[in-house]
Order: C-alpha cells, then structure tokens, then sequence
C-alpha cells in the first residue's frame, strides 16, 4: 500500500500561487508513489482563512489529519503553519523529508549543514549546493546510460 506523505506547504500570503504550488507539490508525492495529504488544499474549500477562529480550525484539524500520515514532506521556505506542522511531526516522530520549492529533495543536504531546529528556511548557499548535485546526478546518470 502506498504511503500516506503529509504535504507541508505554505498557503498564506501569495494564496493563488501558493495553491498553484501546492497542486505541484502533491503531483510530485504521487509521482513518487505516495498519496498526498494536503489539508491547505481542503480545508480552504470551506474555512476561511481570514478569519482568526476558522483558520486555528483548520490547522488543528489538518494537525489531527497528520497523526495518521506516514510521513511529512516540507515544501519551500516555512510558513508560522508549517513550523507548527514540523512540530507536530516530530513530536509524533514521523519521518520528515525536505524539499525546495521545485521539489528537488534537500534532507540529506540539510542534515550536512546542521541548520538548527528553528533554522527551517532555505539559504541561497543550501539552493546552490542543490542545483550543484541536481546537475552532477543527472550528468551521472546520462553517462551511465552511455556506457551500458
């Protein structure tokens, strides 16, 4: 059975591209083989997030929803959700994969770094260093095709 992937993404804000990346995001779990839960996605079909006591609701039920995730995958650059969102994850010790916002996975990355507990943002430096094994990866992989 696949895997239940809690997507942690922001949505406050630039709400229309953040759902447009959200919807990529999840593309992006299934592609991998899982089946996205992303209550950002949901919740916000019928509470408003404008208004103080809707929007608690919605992130205490999506908290309620992550318990029965197998694990969390964190998007882009953390939003004051989010961080509750990686709380709870951990609290729960459910396993946490990191990904920038064009979803090229950073965990490993982010372990070599030792950014702090409170650190969640992506650092230009950390972005570079991804883009730098992105491109050694695929030129890996393209040169282990050629000589097969």
């Amino acid at each position: 059975m696949n895997n239940l992937i809690y997507v942690a993404s922001a949505y406050a804000g630039d709400i229309k591209g953040n759902v447009e990346k959200a919807k990529q995001y999840c593309i992006h779990v299934i592609n991998e083989g899982g089946v996205p839960i992303a209550p950002h996605l949901l919740f916000t079909q019928f509470l408003d997030d404008n208004v103080p006591h809707e929007r608690k609701l919605g992130l205490d039920l999506g908290l309620k929803l992550l318990e029965h995730c197998d694990e969390v995958w964190v998007f882009g650059n953390i939003s004051g959700g989010m961080k509750r969102e990686i709380e709870k994850a951990k609290e729960l010790n459910k396993p946490i994969r990191w990904f920038d916002a064009d979803c090229s996975d950073i965990t490993e990355l982010r372990r070599c770094t030792d950014l702090g507990s409170d650190d969640y943002h992506v650092s230009a430096e950390l972005h570079q260093e991804v883009e730098k094994r992105r491109k050694l990866d695929k030129f890996k992989r393209i040169e282990e095709a050629a000589y097969k």
